[in-house]
């Protein structure tokens, strides 16, 4: 008995900690990146988790044609060079912002709807880093 109530008080203290990261991730991404999005709107989507140096992270979305779209990454402001990379399906590649001075966004607009990977690379640093980082999307629908 003693046994599970020590499991259930280390499993309730991990998921207490998640969530706390979980809701300072939250409440970084709003001020920081709708700046950033400004004309674009942004209707409540984006991504965020606490990441540290030498991370990857990975994930796909759906965009539609006739829409224009940008990207910001938001986050780890000490780190310069984080990097995101836009692929097709295909892994080829569509922008890479290391090949623009590390931009931190991303304006494109689609001729046919599909789906992109999106890749976030922390760079290995000589001081550990580790923070919050964002992915959000703006969009414009284009009139006709």
């Amino acid at each position: 008995m003693k046994r599970i109530i020590v499991v259930i008080f280390i499993f309730i203290g991990v998921l207490s900690s998640t969530l706390s990261v979980s809701a300072q991730c939250r409440d970084f991404n709003e001020p920081a990146c709708m700046q950033s999005l400004s004309p674009y709107k942004n209707y409540g989507n984006y991504i965020s988790t606490v990441m540290t140096d030498g991370m990857y992270a990975e994930l796909n979305m759906t965009f539609y044609s006739k829409i224009d779209y940008r990207l910001v990454i938001c986050g780890l402001e000490n780190i310069p060079n984080l990097e995101f990379r836009v692929l097709d399906s295909n892994h080829n590649p569509l922008f890479k912002n290391k090949d623009h001075d590390f931009t931190r966004s991303w304006d494109f607009k689609l001729s046919d709807s599909q789906q992109l990977i999106i890749q976030i690379i922390i760079p290995e640093t000589d001081e550990p880093q580790k923070g919050c980082v964002a992915l959000m999307h703006g969009m414009k629908v284009k009139e006709e």
